[in-house]
């Protein structure tokens, strides 16, 4: 019988990446299929029990002030002082800050008009000037509409599916007046509001 021919290794590598490519997407799919299995499972009531707050994330547009309502944030480190806020990726803000490399996160306080929480959270500062008729200050050369701020340097950021998540850097925090912060508890429970479909916590 006439020889095997052998195998050309042109051949062997295309057949290997096959597999792989193969095996990737049995795994992509596993994993999707877990996911969706928890979704359907999961008390989505636990979620509540997770502590946030209420906040105005700000930054400068080309000079003028724009930004979003946020609830995820959080202090990450004291020594340098660093905090997280999640953005998603359908919010002008997200894009205003990867440009500037800088953010404020304005911590709204309980007595704070609803209506400018929803100007935040419901409309696009892509064609909407959010600040329009609204009182603020300027601290850490970051517009403030709050009781208190906390300005930041972008020192990281890590992109999930659907938002990102900036790490910056403190360089100015302070109180502009004496109130007491709103959680989100206060926000759903007294002020009876409702939550962006972009929020982190849509799904509560």
């Amino acid at each position: 019988s006439a020889p095997k021919r052998p195998r050309s290794a042109p051949s062997a590598l295309i057949r290997a990446a096959t597999s792989n490519c193969k095996r990737r997407t049995i795994e992509q799919y596993a994993r999707a299929s877990a996911r969706a299995i928890f979704q359907i499972h999961m008390d989505k009531k636990a979620f509540r029990n997770l502590s946030y707050g209420v906040y105005t994330v700000t930054a400068w547009d080309n000079g003028r002030p724009t930004g979003c309502t946020a609830n995820s944030a959080m202090q990450i480190t004291s020594s340098p002082a660093t905090i997280a806020v999640s953005i998603n990726h359908d919010n002008y803000t997200n894009s205003v800050i990867k440009e500037l490399g800088k953010f404020a996160i304005a911590i709204i306080a309980e007595d704070s008009d609803a209506t400018v929480i929803g100007r935040f959270g419901f409309m696009t500062g892509r064609d909407t000037d959010k600040f329009d008729g609204v009182p603020y200050t300027v601290r850490g050369m970051m517009p403030i509409p709050a009781c208190a701020y906390i300005c930041c340097n972008v020192i990281d950021k890590m992109e999930t599916a659907t938002h990102t998540v900036f790490l910056g850097e403190v360089t100015d925090a302070g109180v502009t007046r004496s109130a007491t912060p709103m959680t989100y508890a206060y926000y759903h429970n007294v002020i009876k509001g409702k939550t962006a479909k972009n929020a982190p916590t849509a799904l509560l």
